[in-house]
């Protein structure tokens, strides 16, 4: 905005409609928090108009007071939008260079832009998961004097590799790495020159604050960033420390207890990619959960076949209460009040054999991060107890080893489908002394 003035187009993209749709509607809600602050300091800041573009005919409304258009025929909108305004157009890759193509092809496109379309600034969010080539092709419209921000996490999963890129020896591959994601191939430009860059050029900034994260959430995943970055993580502090809830019943102690973590063990060993269990043990923790608003829970899964039973068992509840299932891939990007994850793998082969995909570090990142105030995680207790053969494999299930030593307190006991559960959660006095921690 501080460098932008009506008319300048900045682009928004990511990977996936999620993480697009997840910045516009935040962006949304500061504007006006923005606007106020500015008024007071008495500054007069230009209006700002958000939008996103759409690559398909039939899509689904962004909300809030983001402007949806098609990428067909969008000059007039698009010059229309950005009349009186800085015009903020969010989209994936392919919308994004599809609305290219298409305001290429408008007769009055050239006068309009008689240097081609380019942008002042260019916004790739979730760049761990964006692929290089993507990238390239998104900044080829930023001018030469323009600026170009990367925002990700490179613990959190990078693009899909279909092919078997790392033993690839041919010379341009091993020189440009087309299969990295656009983040790590800026981290490799800045660490790996021949020529010292500067931080003018290239600045990297580590961001250690969660706005997000609730303080126990925020402590299981700590450690990753301290051993693996030295990032000390923190985040908002508590006014008071909590007290212990009063709550009748056992499953209702978890969607309407203040614990804020809790781990469900189960003793089931058959499953490979569905767990049936596990839907019964999600099904328990709904129905006990009291009112619950809509799109309070969001539940994440590793696998696809256990997506779909999910999707098939909690039909009554799915857009409702439940408004997401999907796999960590898909929920990447979002967030939710209440987090469920069914880690699904129970069979002890079947967790030695996928090891790198079930207990893989990023995707355990990203599954216990999408939360805003309460994780649930429902495993096996074959896969808690699993203990990697190879020594490399060992350090992936950091966060796994720490959910179980942080949720050290049993709070009760159930038998579903004749398999024991227990629950366990942090002890009350443990988080109190993370609240302490962050008071100091």
């Amino acid at each position: 905005m501080a460098r932008s003035s009506p008319g300048d187009i900045v682009l928004i993209t990511a990977h996936t409609h999620k993480a697009v749709d997840e910045l516009l509607l935040r962006l949304y809600r500061l504007l006006l928090t923005l606007k106020n602050h500015a008024t007071d300091s008495g500054l007069n800041p230009p209006k700002i108009k958000l939008s996103k573009v759409h690559s398909q005919k039939d899509f689904d409304v962004t909300g809030g007071n983001v402007e949806d258009f098609k990428a067909d025929s969008c000059f007039k909108k698009i010059n229309t939008m950005r009349s009186d305004s800085i015009l903020i157009i969010g989209g994936t890759t392919g919308a994004i260079l599809k609305m290219l193509e298409k305001l290429e092809k408008a007769k009055t496109f050239p006068k309009s832009y008689p240097q081609g379309f380019q942008t002042k600034t260019l916004v790739v969010d979730e760049a761990s998961m964006m692929v290089f080539p993507h990238f390239l092709a998104l900044a080829t419209l930023v001018k030469n004097d323009g600026e170009i921000m990367l925002a990700g996490d490179h613990r959190q999963l990078t693009p899909i590799i279909t092919h078997d890129w790392e033993n690839e020896d041919r010379p341009p591959v091993v020189s440009y790495q087309p299969y990295v994601s656009a983040y790590q191939a800026i981290q490799n430009l800045k660490e790996n020159s021949d020529t010292q860059i500067p931080d003018a050029a290239i600045l990297c900034s580590a961001l250690n604050f969660s706005f997000r994260l609730p303080p126990v959430i925020r402590e299981l995943i700590a450690r990753l960033y301290s051993k693996l970055d030295n990032i000390q993580l923190r985040g908002k502090e508590k006014d008071k420390n909590i007290e212990e809830k009063e709550i009748n019943g056992t499953w209702e102690k978890l969607l309407q207890g203040n614990r804020g973590l809790y781990l469900v063990l189960h003793s089931e060993r058959k499953s490979r990619r569905s767990n049936q269990l596990e839907v019964e043990i999600i099904k328990q923790i709904i129905d006990a959960g009291g009112e619950i608003p809509d799109g309070n829970i969001g539940i994440v899964t590793p696998h696809r076949a256990q997506r779909t039973l999910l999707k098939t068992e909690l039909a009554d509840y799915y857009e409702n209460a439940v408004d997401v299932i999907d796999t960590v891939e898909k929920f990447q990007g979002g967030e939710r009040p209440n987090i469920i994850v069914s880690a699904t793998a129970s069979d002890p082969s079947a967790i030695s054999k996928n090891v790198e995909f079930i207990l893989n570090l990023n995707r355990s990142n990203v599954a216990f991060s999408r939360v805003q105030e309460r994780l649930i995680v429902v495993c096996s207790k074959t896969l808690l107890d699993y203990i990697p053969a190879e020594f490399e494999h060992y350090e992936e299930t950091m966060l796994w080893k720490s959910l179980r030593s942080q949720c050290s307190e049993l709070i009760f006991t159930e038998t579903v489908n004749e398999h024991k559960v227990e629950v366990f959660t942090p002890p009350l006095e443990q988080i109190s002394q993370n609240l302490t921690k962050e008071k100091s």
